[in-house]
């Protein structure tokens, strides 16, 4: 009942990629449908949330594929896909309830606090958590302690979790490992890359950063003159297998760069009525321009 990482015959679903399936249908579906395709929509969000929450580890985490099958590390819990499970979770908690999903909402409340403990017990004294898929062979042992800080961080963007003892360390740590260009990398020293710094800044965003804060203000400027001159598109080596078969992904680049860029663009239109504006003023012009530097 969850979803795999390709469509073709084969995939295995898994908790990384059901969250994301869920999340691109809540954001996708049509404010308007016929009755058939809301039924449907309601069948395969019911699905996939049944799906992940039968997978949840007895620790209060998320496994990559199955529980129990032994002690490799894609059967143990994994700070950033359990992050991933909660987002998609909580997404789905905000849809219009439905009497049939009353026992399933409830079990889903439970497991999102149950993966919350678990979250504060795996995060690291410096306020960073680990990634299990990927890493920066720029770091020592491949870690890569800022894509798995920024993936987690998204799962704190709501007021409660903003102000859990959690969010803070790990928005300190993100703060601390900036590069002195701007960007990011997968820790302290590592080159900045396009997937690192666009993470990183989606996250501080969406925890309510302001883009003139200058950690913030520093990526965006860093994001934006990679789009102007065309780099944004360069991928960087971050994903590897157990056998470290290190690999990169065209749309990486392009699709965390687009969400950053577009969550400044939201955050910056945002009036204080909270409202939208139509467009930027003339002082948001600097945030958002290289041009101005």
């Amino acid at each position: 009942r969850g979803w795999a990482w390709t469509d073709l015959p084969g995939g295995v679903p898994d908790a990384d990629d059901t969250p994301g399936a869920i999340l691109a249908l809540l954001n996708l579906r049509a404010e308007e449908s016929d009755p058939q395709q809301t039924a449907e929509l309601h069948m395969a969000l019911r699905n996939g949330v049944k799906w992940l929450l039968d997978l949840q580890n007895s620790n209060g985490g998320w496994p990559t594929f199955c529980r129990g099958w032994g002690a490799l590390p894609f059967d143990q819990s994994a700070a950033d896909i359990s992050a991933h499970a909660i987002r998609a979770l909580q997404a789905w908690l905000k849809t219009e309830p439905l009497s049939a999903e009353a026992a399933l909402r409830l079990r889903a409340e439970r497991a999102i606090r149950r993966c919350f403990q678990y979250l504060a017990t795996v995060q690291r004294p410096d306020g960073s958590w680990l990634p299990l898929w990927f890493g920066n062979q720029h770091i020592d042992n491949d870690e890569n302690p800022v894509y798995g800080t920024a993936r987690v961080l998204a799962a704190y963007a709501s007021e409660a979790e903003r102000a859990s003892s959690q969010a803070e360390p790990g928005i300190l740590f993100l703060k601390s490992v900036q590069n002195l260009d701007g960007g990011w990398g997968g820790a302290t020293g590592a080159p900045s890359s396009v997937e690192e710094t666009a993470l990183a800044v989606d996250t501080l965003l969406a925890l309510g950063l302001s883009p003139e804060e200058p950690v913030v203000a520093q990526g965006l400027h860093w994001l934006l003159e990679s789009v102007e001159t065309g780099t944004y598109t360069e991928t960087t080596p971050i994903g590897f297998y157990f056998a470290k078969l290190w690999y990169f992904e065209q749309l990486y680049p392009i699709i965390f760069t687009v969400a950053a860029l577009h969550r400044a663009e939201t955050v910056l239109k945002k009036s204080v009525d909270g409202n939208l504006r139509l467009s930027l003023e003339e002082e948001d012009y600097p945030i958002m321009s290289v041009k101005e530097k």
